[in-house]
């Protein structure tokens, strides 16, 4: 048996038991948010953290790798006690059985790959020991597990729904441009089942985040009737704030990302196979991309003169200290890109495609430059080497926006607002 309620609750000055002021939260994901270090763990993790200034939090989660045993962890909050992080070994994924049930049955791969009996039998065992006012579900992915939930007596009083993007919106976008006949298929068959999950989830949830008005919008679209409010990614500007402005030879073109992600690795793939070879003429410059689990195909561009593929790195942020730009040719995505954020926080120029810069209040021109064609990419790598001043009045800009609209702690203000009402509806008898 586990004990999720392992350490002791804290005590008010009359000795009695005292709880954050609005209860316990139970927040459900998929992503490990212990070292987090892709956008979606980011997300994950620092939603959670300012959700802990007001809430008891156990964020309960598959680790990134299969097998293992299930492992508590206790990560820094902003209240009076620590974030509880529940790591479950991760299910298999893409099994034949699998692949069979999302092809004939009406639940898409999408849920079927991350629904499994151990994640129901600790929950089960989780709600047996605890209860929960809230539950906060992170993507449709986790929302096969909502229904078993839903049907306690112990039920939390409200449900929240966090969208890091919309996942039927991706599929269309991916069967758009694969190359792949069968992974075209795949797209078009599983579009519409996940399209319906999205449907049940946002009708089944009291509120839900969207990322940016767009998606938003998107949302809206599939279930008029939902409460969809927007609480945008962010970035922890002090974090990747430059300890001193020494000047330093930047010499990197840079892509960040997690490189097992379908979107990064047609980004970047396509990148080094079009533009580079434009590029690449310019002594001294390198393509360096960095990311944890790169693909085959990823790992293959390292043969590639001038390309370097690092892997797993402890630290980005010696990375844009040498870089002349980050590059963002995004075809395919949904949600917004914390890369970007990062780039403006860590003072370095952005290219990037209209998609890549979609749902950001950030202006073309004046805090990244837009390119959508190999040859857009070459000029504006080409003009950010030879003029430092554009340079530095797109890093200025750049930095002095994500500091007052996207520090994590301003993007995640409306949570206390969307939970003070959450908090004011009425437990289910």
């Amino acid at each position: 048996m586990i004990n999720p309620g392992g350490q002791q609750p804290r005590k008010d000055e009359s000795g009695g038991q005292a709880e954050a002021p609005w209860g316990r939260l139970l927040i459900l994901g998929p992503h490990d948010i212990c070292d987090p270090s892709s956008g979606a763990e980011l997300r994950s993790y620092h939603l959670a953290r300012q959700l802990s200034a007001f809430l008891r939090v156990v964020y309960l989660f598959f680790r990134r790798e299969a097998g293992g045993e299930l492992e508590r962890r206790t990560l820094p909050g902003l209240g009076g006690d620590p974030l509880e992080a529940w790591r479950m070994p991760r299910p298999r994924m893409y099994t034949l059985p699998k692949l069979l049930g999302g092809l004939f049955g009406r639940t898409p791969l999408t849920l079927i790959n991350y629904t499994c009996p151990a994640m129901r039998e600790t929950l089960r065992e989780v709600f047996q020991q605890r209860r929960f006012d809230f539950l906060h579900i992170e993507g449709v992915h986790m929302s096969g597990y909502l229904k078993g939930v839903l049907s306690r007596p112990d039920r939390p009083r409200a449900v929240v729904g966090d969208w890091h993007n919309v996942e039927s919106e991706l599929l269309r976008q991916y069967g758009r441009h694969e190359g792949s006949l069968a992974r075209r298929l795949y797209a078009a068959q599983t579009a519409p089942k996940t399209r319906a999950a999205e449907r049940a989830f946002l009708r089944r949830a009291e509120a839900h985040l969207a990322v940016s008005e767009c998606d938003r919008r998107t949302l809206l679209a599939l279930e008029p009737r939902a409460n969809v409010w927007v609480v945008e990614n962010g970035v922890d500007v002090e974090f990747f704030a430059e300890p001193d402005r020494a000047e330093r030879r930047r010499f990197r073109v840079l892509f960040v990302g997690a490189m097992d992600y379908h979107a990064n690795v047609e980004a970047v793939a396509r990148f080094a196979r079009e533009v580079w070879p434009l590029v690449r003429g310019r002594p001294g410059l390198v393509l360096t991309i960095v990311g944890r689990s790169p693909a085959a195909s990823v790992r293959a561009l390292a043969d590639m003169p001038e390309v370097e593929v690092t892997g797993t790195v402890a630290d980005v942020r010696p990375f844009y200290r040498e870089a002349l730009v980050q590059v963002v040719p995004l075809r395919i995505g949904g949600g917004t890109r914390l890369k970007i954020l990062e780039s403006m926080a860590a003072g370095v120029p952005v290219v990037t495609t209209a998609l890549g810069a979609e749902g950001l209040r950030a202006r073309p021109g004046e805090d990244y430059l837009l390119a959508e064609s190999p040859e857009d990419f070459r000029d504006c790598i080409g003009r950010l080497a030879e003029d430092a001043e554009l340079a530095r009045r797109l890093t200025e800009s750049a930095r002095d926006l994500v500091r007052r609209q996207y520090d994590w702690s301003v993007v995640c203000a409306p949570l206390r607002e969307i939970y003070a009402g959450l908090a004011a509806h009425r437990a289910p008898e």
